[in-house]
């Protein structure tokens, strides 16, 4: 666990890219994750990627361009979507309120979805690790 914590610490202080697809009335954009001061930024993983676990060995890995949607609630009207990067890292410049993030991949069924639901606080940076299950087991 505490492999995983400090693996999300130094990829999310990495920049990276996510493309967008807001709509018109959306203030929210996607921008290098060093770049801003409030938003969300994190990294999209799929686990398990074996089916066995060992005690101190990672379970988990990145997973490149993951589709990352961005709704706003209460309504859940989509307001923002970008891909993560080749390491799974992905960052949205966002107004303060309650979002509901989503990662997915673009392989079908398998592995599944990511949600959460997150808070954004003015001048604050919430950080998030989406991870999508492969289903291995």
């Amino acid at each position: 666990m505490k492999l995983i914590v400090l693996l999300f610490a130094a990829v999310i202080t990495l920049s990276c890219r996510a493309e967008q697809n807001a709509t018109n009335d959306s203030p929210a954009h996607s921008v290098a994750t060093n770049s801003f001061h409030t938003g969300i930024r994190g990294i999209v993983q799929r686990s398990p990627i074996r089916p066995h676990s060992r005690p101190g060995q990672i379970n988990a890995a990145p997973m490149p361009n993951a589709l990352v949607t961005v709704s706003k609630q209460p309504d859940g009207n989509e307001i923002a979507r970008g891909r993560a990067d080749q390491n799974g890292r992905f960052g949205f410049e966002l107004p303060p309120g309650a979002y509901t993030i989503k990662a997915a991949s673009d392989t079908g069924s398998r592995p599944r979805s990511s949600k959460k639901t997150v808070e954004v606080i003015d001048h604050s940076v919430t950080n998030l690790v989406l991870t999508i299950d492969t289903g291995i087991r």
